[in-house]
C-alpha cells in the first residue's frame, strides 16, 4: 500500500531524532568512557580484560567472541580518528538514511563494519605479520556509507581535501575508484597500523548491499555506474513562525484526486519497487511528497 512505503511514511523530524545524529552521541559516548578508563584504570586488569574483549583480534574471532565484529566498531584509537569517522559519518550518512530509511542506513553501516571486521580478522590470522594485531573503529562502516553513497549518485561531484589542505573536487563514481585504489595499496603496502582490509571490506559490501538490496539485482557483475541517477533536489519547505509547512497538494497546478494517485503515484511506486527510489526524477518525488502530505491530512 501507499502508506506502507518508508518514504511516505517519512515524517519531519529535528537532526537529534535521526539515527545519524544518534549513532554520533553514540560513538562520542563510548570514546569519553574509553578516556575515563584510561585516565582511572590504565594498569587494571579489569579495564585490560574489558578491552581484550571488545576489540576486535584474529585471535578472539578465531576462538568465537564474534561480537567483536560489532564491538570494536564503537572504539577508537584517538580523537583525530574519532572525528574524521564522524565527519564522514555526518556526510554521507544523512544523505543515505534521508533517502532509503534509518533501517537500511543501520544495516549498510554496522553490517559493512562487520564485513571488513571479518576481512581484517581472515587475513590476520593466516597473515598475522601483515595483517595482525587489535582493530578499533567506525572506519569499515563508513566505508561502507561513502561506497553505498557512490553508487546511489555517482554523479554527485564531492569536494575532498587532500592532507587537508588542497581542495580536490570530483564525481562520486571516481571518489569510489579513489577510495579502492588507496585501501587496495594501502593492503599490499602493510605495516602502517591502519586496517586497510576492514575499509576495503566495508567498500565491498556497500556496493553489494546497493546492488543486490536496493536495487533488488542478481547480477553479481560490477556495478555499471551509468546505472545510477543524479542526487535530486530536496523538496523545498516553507518556514511559518519557526515551523516547517507541509509540502503542497498539488503537483503542476493538478489537485491530488484519488485518480490523480491511481494515474501518477501508482507507477511511481511501481519503479521504486523495480529500481529503488534513488532513480525517481525531481517530478516524481515532488509528486510523492504531495501525495504524502495529502495521506497525512486524512482523518
Amino acid at each position: 500500500m501507499l502508506d506502507e512505503r518508508y518514504y511516505m511514511r517519512q515524517e519531519y523530524r529535528s537532526p537529534w531524532q535521526t539515527a545519524t545524529v544518534r549513532l554520533l552521541l553514540l560513538n562520542a559516548s563510548v570514546y569519553l568512557i574509553q578516556l575515563v578508563l584510561e585516565a582511572f584504570f590504565r594498569n587494571s586488569p579489569a579495564n585490560r580484560f574489558v578491552m581484550e574483549q571488545l576489540t576486535l583480534s584474529p585471535y578472539g574471532l578465531f576462538h568465537g567472541k564474534v561480537w567483536q565484529l560489532f564491538t570494536y566498531q564503537f572504539l577508537h584509537g584517538g580523537i583525530l580518528h574519532l572525528l574524521l569517522n564522524s565527519w564522514a559519518l555526518w556526510i554521507f550518512g544523512r544523505e543515505i538514511e534521508n533517502d532509503l530509511g534509518p533501517a537500511d542506513f543501520l544495516k549498510i553501516y554496522f553490517l559493512g563494519g562487520a564485513v571488513g571486521g571479518l576481512l581484517q580478522g581472515t587475513l590476520g590470522h593466516f597473515i598475522p605479520a601483515h595483517f595482525g594485531g587489535g582493530v578499533v573503529g567506525a572506519s569499515g562502516g563508513i566505508c561502507s556509507l561513502v561506497a553505498a553513497y557512490c553508487l546511489l549518485y555517482p554523479h554527485q561531484r564531492l569536494t575532498l581535501l587532500v592532507f587537508f589542505i588542497l581542495p580536490i573536487t570530483l564525481t562520486a563514481k571516481w571518489m569510489l575508484i579513489l577510495s579502492f585504489a588507496v585501501n587496495l595499496f594501502g593492503m599490499a603496502d602493510g605495516g602502517s597500523g591502519i586496517a586497510y582490509a576492514a575499509h576495503v571490506g566495508g567498500l565491498l559490501f556497500g556496493m553489494a548491499y546497493v546492488h543486490w538490496v536496493i536495487r533488488g539485482s542478481l547480477n553479481i557483475r560490477l556495478p555499471k555506474f551509468d546505472l545510477g541517477r543524479k542526487k535530486p533536489k530536496p523538496v523545498e519547505l516553507i518556514t511559518v513562525g519557526g515551523f516547517k509547512a507541509q509540502p503542497k497538494t498539488t503537483v503542476g497546478g493538478e489537485p491530488m484526486s484519488e485518480e490523480f494517485i491511481s494515474r501518477e503515484v501508482d507507477p511511481i511506486l511501481d519503479k521504486i519497487s523495480a529500481h529503488g527510489i534513488q532513480s525517481l526524477t525531481p517530478r516524481e518525488k515532488e509528486i510523492l511528497e504531495a501525495a504524502r502530505a495529502r495521506m497525512s491530512k486524512r482523518p
